[in-house]
């Protein structure tokens, strides 16, 4: 039997990258390992390299085989039932032993192949009773938030506090992606980012529709080596699309990206409003940082919780704003004026004019005089 690796090597540099197919880089991060078994009869067909370092068997001794024949009856029971279930996409990971260690697998579906990424278990997990102190904390947050602003720094210094990264934003994108960094939770030895701008450049398209349709992101180690996968070589041009996989290798121009940032490690959780990208929670670290998947999921429980609030806030502030307009325009036409430069200077001094027209600054002219 003839295995290869599917990795893709084609080069890419920023006058190609708008074009990188992102989705099937044919490898992984090394933090957990990667599995592609037949729907039909759980045969494995994908396999990452790192296997062994995990399981004690290489790719080549797994390719071909069934996953009850690699691993046992017990273990295969449990992943039919878990696959079987009404909808385990959503549903919490799946805890399962392989070769006698414990791991959390999370399971997508992909063209007649089920993909399974575990890693190894952790005991430090979240336990329910942070969940639902996390869950009361928001109820607190929607309560003494005045503005969406508010909001959204509440939301950055949770995530920040259940994540342990050095920095999180909450970045928000107008209506062509180009970006602000809207809110900021950091450690105070870092620089702030609040308020800066990004061309819609720095996320290429492909880039958006990925946190589109895949809702969080990890990676571990900036500098990580990409664990390849493997495959029967039976089929031409052999590929495994892992859009959804949170295991994923990275592209090489956002690595560079990042590195020219300093930045060691980052958690990306895709804020989603109207059926449209509105924004992102994005976190960073300044060293290599691994958070499990329960604390993943908390920190993508938040997303959850702002973008719901989203419509509610945008509609308060509107309304407010059209209040105080309203208020401004009834102040000055009960006002009489005659048209004389003493009636002009009145006009410009009156803070009201400033709120009806959302200026800064107000001149008027006449006959070349200001």
């Amino acid at each position: 039997m003839k295995f290869k690796d599917i990795v893709n090597r084609d080069l890419v540099n920023l006058t190609n990258c708008e074009h990188e197919p992102i989705h099937i880089p044919g490898s992984i991060q090394p933090h957990g390992f990667l599995l592609g078994l037949k729907m039909a009869d759980l045969t494995i067909d994908f396999c990452s390299g790192n296997s062994f370092q995990y399981t004690g068997l290489r790719y080549e001794q797994l390719l071909g085989k069934s996953f009850e024949l690699a691993f046992g009856e017990a273990e295969t029971n449990t992943l039919k039932n878990y696959i079987s279930s009404r909808d385990h996409s959503s549903s919490a990971p799946l805890e399962i032993k392989i070769a006698g260690s414990a791991f959390t697998c999370t399971i997508q579906k992909n063209t007649g192949i089920s993909i399974l990424e575990l890693e190894p278990a952790s005991a430090e997990d979240l336990r329910v009773a942070d969940i639902y102190r996390q869950t009361k904390q928001f109820t607190s947050y929607m309560e003494m938030a005045s503005t969406l602003q508010m909001l959204c720094q509440s939301i950055a210094d949770e995530t920040r506090a259940i994540t342990g990264y050095d920095r999180v934003m909450i970045y928000k994108f107008d209506e062509d992606y180009n970006g602000e960094v809207f809110a900021e939770s950091r450690v105070e030895s870092i620089e702030s980012f609040l308020g800066l701008h990004y061309p819609h450049t720095d996320i290429p398209v492909q880039a958006r529709e990925l946190y589109i349709r895949n809702l969080l992101r990890l990676i571990v180690d900036v500098n990580y080596t990409p664990v390849p996968i493997y495959t029967i070589d039976d089929t031409a041009n052999k590929n495994l699309d892992l859009s959804l996989s949170t295991l994923r290798s990275v592209s090489p121009i956002h690595i560079q990206y990042l590195h020219n940032m300093g930045v060691g490690a980052t958690l990306t959780i895709s804020l989603m409003h109207e059926n449209r990208l509105w924004g992102l929670i994005a976190c960073h670290h300044y060293s290599p940082k691994y958070i499990n998947s329960n604390t993943r999921i908390a920190a993508q429980l938040q997303g959850h919780f702002l973008t719901s609030q989203i419509s509610v806030r945008e509609g308060a502030e509107e309304y407010a704003v059209a209040r105080e307009v309203n208020k401004s325009l009834d102040e000055l036409l009960s006002q009489v004026f005659s048209a004389n430069s003493i009636s002009f200077d009145k006009i410009v001094k009156e803070p009201g004019l400033l709120t009806l027209t959302n200026a800064a600054s107000v001149i008027i002219a006449i006959d070349d005089k200001i």
